[in-house]
């Protein structure tokens, strides 16, 4: 398996041993509101989709692993962001406890189990493309429908799986794409953004409080900043409108603003 970037891993650490981590009925119990609303799209499959040949003439062949507008020898690759973005989801996943997956999430109108849902159908499109499949699109009225059983042991299976797919993974390998020929690297740059912003959105369900690694945030305003405005948010984006952070905010709670969450 590739090895996890040191900056992330550093970052990882750190943001762990500073990071509280209330619960959410202790959240609650201060009459705070569950923060960070989020009105806009709730999923980044009809973004997937949205893109086409003529709608994406950004779009760059300069490499494996490299988004548009990516520089050279980008840090870190999108398989090393998605390999620790499985340790991060992770972590945050066996922190809930059974009650706090019927807890609404910052995805508008959805619960922390639909949330979850979400994810590991972006997952399992990862998976489909570091086996060098092309992915499919599960049909479900709501995504929590798609969790099965305990979410803790449901994600785990995927987590594995997961795991077992990016080992010995072809990078390289240039798929068909509504977007046109792309490698394998550069279309795994969505499902491990996902893996932290979800995470986050998992976190905020429960009252809890993560940091985002900043190397990640990097790697994903390098990635998506150049896609034009009205292909990241709206109706076929990923994002909703941008929200403007508080004076004070940290790196995570900047991005998360970014991306149409309310931080606070």
């Amino acid at each position: 398996m590739t090895a996890r970037p040191r900056s992330v891993k550093k970052a990882m650490a750190a943001s762990r041993s500073r990071t509280a981590m209330p619960t959410f009925s202790s959240v609650m119990g201060t009459g705070r509101t569950v923060p960070a609303r989020y009105d806009g799209h709730r999923s980044t499959l009809p973004f997937l989709r949205h893109l086409g040949p003529d709608s994406a003439p950004w779009v760059t062949q300069e490499g494996p692993g490299y988004g548009p507008g990516m520089t050279a020898d980008p840090t870190p690759r999108s398989d090393e962001l998605f390999d620790a973005g499985m340790d991060f989801f992770g972590s945050i996943v066996a922190r809930l406890g059974p009650d706090d997956w019927d807890n609404p999430s910052p995805n508008a109108g959805w619960t922390a189990r639909d949330t979850l849902g979400h994810l590991g159908t972006s997952m399992q499109m990862g998976i489909s493309l570091l086996r060098g499949e092309q992915p499919t699109w599960p049909d479900a009225e709501r995504p929590g429908d798609l969790v099965e059983g305990d979410p803790v042991d449901w994600w785990g299976a995927i987590a594995g799986e997961a795991t077992a797919a990016l080992e010995g993974a072809d990078l390289d390998l240039v798929m068909d794409t509504p977007m046109g020929p792309r490698t394998v690297a550069d279309r795994l740059a969505f499902p491990a953004i996902d893996l932290y912003v979800h995470g986050w959105d998992i976190a905020a369900a429960a009252g809890l409080e993560v940091e985002i690694p900043e190397p990640v945030i990097a790697f994903a305003h390098s990635y998506i900043d150049p896609f034009p405005e009205e292909v990241v948010r709206g109706d076929n984006g990923a994002f909703g409108p941008e929200v403007a952070p508080p004076e004070d905010a940290t790196p995570t709670e900047a991005f998360v603003a970014w991306t149409g969450r309310t931080p606070r």
